[in-house]
């Protein structure tokens, strides 16, 4: 099992990652391919060899990453790093700013510790099976609204769909997201 003193080296890892995102010269980025509908880019080969690189010096534990062409059908240790280098690569590669990078210890099939960075608003969050969540070291409380009142989808405006819903609810808020982690980080 992983020490809890290895615990403050994922922040560094994932925000030595996003600063890479914030840097790199949109001019040498490359399309490479779609896989299953995702695409992927030189950048998230590159976060994933820097993000396995870093793991390796801390842990010998496995890694899997969403990057790996056969991730879905890979046989599973009983504890390994689940990454995505970056999730979001195609808000990314349009300038949108709602892309992720991040790092998860599953351990018997259970996510264990999740960390998650999103750089362009500097928001680290951490969450720990049976220890709560966290943003930027503050701890996240249960939230006591009966009724929702923000809605996320991929877009930077709501379609005519989300519009409407909005028109019929008590919905407010519309927040762009091409980040799955990101839509759950809302969430929490």
């Amino acid at each position: 099992m992983l020490s809890e003193n290895k615990i403050p080296y994922f922040e560094e890892i994932l925000k030595s990652a996003g600063n890479i995102l914030l840097t790199f010269p949109k001019e040498n980025l490359e399309k490479k391919a779609s896989i299953n509908d995702n695409l992927k880019t030189n950048i998230d080969d590159y976060l994933q060899n820097y993000i396995s690189n870093e793991l390796r010096k801390i842990s010998n534990i496995p890694i899997i990453s969403e990057e790996d062409k056969h991730h879905d059908s890979m046989k599973r240790p009983d504890e390994y790093f689940l990454i995505d280098p970056l999730d979001g690569t195609r808000s990314y590669v349009e300038g949108f700013q709602t892309y992720a990078t991040q790092i998860a210890v599953i351990v018997e099939n259970k996510v264990v510790m999740s960390f998650i960075y999103l750089p362009t608003v500097d928001e680290y969050y951490t969450g720990f099976l049976g220890g709560g969540s966290y943003i930027n070291g503050i701890k996240l409380h249960k939230c006591l609204m009966e009724k929702p009142i923000s809605i996320t989808d991929n877009y930077k405006q709501p379609s005519k769909l989300i519009e409407e819903l909005m028109e019929k609810s008590t919905i407010i808020n519309y927040i762009e997201s091409g980040s799955l982690a990101y839509k759950m980080c809302l969430i929490a």
